[in-house]
């Protein structure tokens, strides 16, 4: 699982909240190094642990294998890692080895949706939470100020929380740190398991402390924190504070254990010793059945990872430049129709968000109501845009796939809880100006069926790396529900505005390539 697994780590290096996972994976292998004997073991419980991690990590390597995914081969990785550890001795405890796997676990982003991870929608979570907690906080202070979703308006600025305080990327490196305490003065499962959710509570106080400081600053004495080396300052002095806070939850779980008379530390593993020693190092007659299918899976790997760096050196190294395209407002068409532009924005997000890393937004007024036409960027492949609007709160009602000049385009209507409509229409193509095949409908069911139908396709094996896809979309809010004519006016529109669009991205792309 090794060749996945980099390829897992090299597109999460790109996560900001994610970049400290190489002093993570440092501290694994130190502790490793350290705390090994050599010695195998034998024990009811060692082996069932092994044994059931093995499984479970042999299964995971297989889909992995099949659906040509990063994130599930090192899950599988992380899997046969514990039930490696899980038959080996600590030297110093005379436990098994097994626990020095949960903080590579995690660093592995679970899935949510067809679209969007688990972490992702827990930082989206959390930064509602610590929003919300801080419009308390300015509340009390006697702040004025308006909190619409998670930004922060007070004395004409606008403070936003994924942007002013790093959203919660402490809390990831505040879980990781607490598990590192844990395995590393070998806690128990309950404590290290309440160790962990502490993480979670204190990075809520940190980051709401943080986001309330920023708009009180900035009323009492006009200096800004949200950005420059005073955000930075403010960010590093936080986390210290929820790293110390940490440490203080673990010695006051150690205090709760004592009083209620529950052992911890080395001396519980070691009167807990549950293993027989063996030195033998026998190996199963089956290993000779199961060599040639690792083989297997193994140059399954090579070749899909051969195949995919070939095709993306040919046009963009994901490693070594930004597939970002930087637009205008002039990039985009003066009129939709008849609709004229009323404003031209472009919002940056974190990358991996939900509308993209990038999005470059034309409104229009016209008298089928208001028009967003956007261009949101980079996905790697198709990117299922009807997902990220019902996360948003609206209810698609229909989706439907149109051919259009032999372009694939999904129209869909949603409404939202308050009775208003809306019209979406949404198309993408990749870096070469190609268009990127859509599927008929969108299901976790479809999903997996087009991922096994795509197996072999250069368009799957080109998601290893991070293959740039853009999409163009047309969004248009009303009252009430858009007919037919309305709708068919819509999608040609559309067309037109992605063609343009289309040749811009392509113009600007290469004009980075020639500079």
């Amino acid at each position: 699982m090794l060749p996945y697994s980099v390829v897992y780590l090299l597109n999460l290096w790109n996560i900001t909240h994610y970049q400290f996972f190489p002093l993570l994976i440092g501290a694994v292998i130190y502790l490793a190094v350290q705390r090994w004997s050599g010695k195998s073991l034998n024990g009811r419980l060692s082996r069932f642990v092994s044994a059931g991690a093995f499984l479970c990590g042999a299964g995971v390597a297989i889909l992995s294998a099949l659906f040509a995914s990063p994130w599930m081969a090192y899950l599988a990785f992380v899997l046969l890692i514990a039930a490696f550890l899980s038959r080996f001795q600590d030297k110093e405890s005379y436990g098994s080895l097994g626990y020095l796997a949960l903080p590579l676990l995690l660093i592995w982003q679970p899935p949510y949706s067809p679209n969007a991870t688990g972490d992702g929608i827990l930082i989206a979570r959390l930064q509602q939470v610590s929003a919300r907690f801080a419009s308390h906080s300015l509340d009390l202070l006697g702040v004025l100020h308006e909190s619409p979703g998670t930004v922060i308006h007070c004395v004409g600025q606008s403070f936003g929380v994924e942007e002013a305080c790093s959203g919660v990327q402490s809390f990831f490196s505040l879980i990781c740190f607490a598990a590192l305490i844990a395995v590393y003065f070998r806690r128990s499962l309950l404590h290290a398991g309440a160790l962990l959710c502490s993480s979670a509570f204190w990075a809520v106080v940190m980051n709401t402390f943080r986001i309330t400081v920023i708009p009180l600053a900035y009323v009492v004495s006009g200096i800004d924190l949200s950005h420059g080396v005073v955000h930075t300052l403010l960010g590093l002095s936080t986390m210290g504070a929820g790293l110390l806070l940490l440490m203080s939850t673990d010695q006051l779980l150690l205090t709760v254990a004592s009083a209620l008379g529950m052992q911890e530390g080395q001396d519980s593993l070691q009167n807990a010793s549950l293993s027989r020693m063996s030195e033998d190092a026998r190996s199963p007659r089956w290993q000779f059945v199961v060599m040639p299918v690792l083989l297997l899976i193994l140059a399954l790997q090579g070749y899909d990872i051969g195949a995919s760096w070939g095709r993306q050196k040919k046009t963009i190294n994901f490693f070594s430049s930004d597939v970002l395209v930087d637009l205008f407002e002039g990039d985009g068409p003066s009129q939709l129709g008849n609709a004229s532009i009323v404003r031209y924005e472009h919002e940056d997000r974190i990358r991996g968000a939900d509308f993209g890393e990038r999005s470059d937004i034309w409104h229009y007024s016209s008298s089928l109501g208001d028009v967003q036409l956007s261009l949101d960027q980079a996905f790697p492949g198709w990117h299922e845009l009807t997902v990220c609007y019902t996360n948003m709160g609206w209810k698609l009602e229909s989706r439907a796939l149109q051919r259009v000049d032999g372009w694939d385009i999904v129209t869909a209507n949603f409404r939202n809880r308050d009775g208003q409509t809306g019209f979406l229409v949404f198309s993408m193509f990749d870096e070469s100006g190609n268009p990127v095949q859509a599927p008929s409908d969108w299901s976790s069911l479809n999903a997996l069926r087009e991922r096994i139908k795509g197996r072999l396709s250069p368009s799957v094996r080109g998601t290893l790396f991070s293959l740039a896809a853009y999409q163009v979309q047309l969004f248009a809010p009303s009252v009430s529900p858009q007919d037919d004519v309305a709708q068919s006016v819509l999608v040609q529109q559309f067309v037109d505005a992605r063609h343009a669009l289309r040749a811009a991205t392509l113009e600007r792309m290469q004009d980075g390539f020639t500079n």
